[in-house]
């Protein structure tokens, strides 16, 4: 399967790919893709809370992203319009998921892509002049790491929201088990404040709701786990099944696209010594688990 017919996507002019009869359009048959499309996921929906959503400032959702369905579940959570950045271009194109996405309204990125990834910002910038809204998962990838409720966010949702006034709506999805569990949160204009600080707000209130999701329904003591096998085992299991929901999961794209903060060192860097030390009597300590 490949959708021909959504090439036209890629282009990188907004008046190409966008326009006010296409958000009218998909505006109207939203409600059936909502609840239709539940039918496709793992899992079973289970929305904890919402907030109101203000009708009279364009909306940016921006979810966690941690597994395939997150998006699916992110839409009914809503419970209104909007259209998607869709960056997982194998799934777009080789699968229902794409022309599913295309019903609903997509902006692609393609993230390898540098002019594509800044040419994604200006359409995004002019659909919501168009009257839409948007979705935008300001991580950039699936979050699969150990230790972080949320990773280090890219600034697009910034410069969207900056040029056109859009508040932004927090959205987390947790899962476990086989339910869903998922927290709207109150919208808020992230453009009055600079970009730094706005952004590690938004990266806060992300990782508050995602938190609370996971405190509430996914508390294990540590002596329970461990009897089951190493946690870094349990975690690398655990991922690889997630990931094998996804029939085009691209590793060439998904293992680099995490946001790189230039200033900071990666645990691996930070740790990489180790790989190269000559142990001895004298060093082995290093080696003990702390």
């Amino acid at each position: 399967m490949y959708n021909f017919f959504l090439k036209y996507l890629e282009n990188n002019e907004p008046q190409k790919v966008i326009s006010q009869r296409g958000i009218k359009f998909r505006k109207c048959i939203n409600p059936i893709i909502r609840k239709l499309a539940p039918l496709s996921g793992h899992y079973n929906l289970q929305i904890v809370r919402k907030s109101k959503i203000p009708k009279d400032v364009p909306i940016i959702f921006a979810p966690t992203h941690g597994f395939k369905d997150d998006m699916l579940y992110t839409l009914v959570t809503m419970d209104t319009h909007a259209y998607i950045l869709f960056g997982s271009l194998p799934q777009f194109f080789h699968s229902f998921d794409g022309i599913t996405a295309w019903l609903n309204g997509a902006i692609l990125v393609d993230r390898s892509d540098r002019l594509s990834r800044r040419a994604s910002i200006e359409k995004m910038i002019y659909a919501v002049n168009q009257g839409a809204n948007l979705v935008i998962f300001p991580e950039g990838v699936w979050n699969k790491s150990e230790n972080l409720p949320i990773l280090k966010l890219y600034s697009g949702i910034y410069k969207v929201a900056k040029q056109t006034g859009a508040f932004v709506v927090p959205v987390a999805t947790h899962i476990e088990g086989d339910t869903c569990y998922s927290i709207l949160d109150e919208a808020f204009e992230l453009s009055k404040y600079e970009e730094k600080e706005g952004m590690q707000i938004l990266r806060d209130k992300m990782a508050t709701i995602k938190w609370e999701l996971m405190e509430k329904y996914s508390f294990f003591k540590r002596s329970d786990l461990e009897e089951q096998g190493s946690l870094q085992k349990q975690w690398d299991i655990y991922v690889r099944t997630l990931i094998s929901q996804v029939k085009y999961y691209d590793y060439a794209v998904e293992d680099n696209a995490e946001y790189q903060d230039k200033n900071e060192s990666s645990f691996e860097e930070i740790f990489d010594f180790m790989n190269h030390i000559n142990i001895k009597k004298e060093n082995a300590f290093l080696l003990n688990r702390r």
